[in-house]
């Protein structure tokens, strides 16, 4: 709801303190609800391509270090 919100206020903040009220809630708690689900629904790290590009790399800088050691 915050999230949706947010495209039509200046601040996170403003669309928080406009909902609260129509909750009853106080709008810190509010706040912090939807920080928590941001993280819930982010994507893992691992999910993100930099992060398999990187693995990808690594793995490939491991198996040409042991070909260096064989050679």
């Amino acid at each position: 709801m915050v999230l949706e919100e947010e495209k039509n206020h200046p601040s996170r903040w403003s669309a928080v303190m406009m909902i609260a009220p129509m909750l009853d809630i106080h709008p810190d708690t509010l706040s912090q609800w939807t920080r928590l689900n941001e993280r819930a629904n982010a994507p893992a790290v691992s999910e993100l391509p930099e992060r398999e590009k990187i693995r990808q790399l690594e793995r490939e800088n491991r198996e040409l270090r042991q070909a260096n050691v064989d050679l």
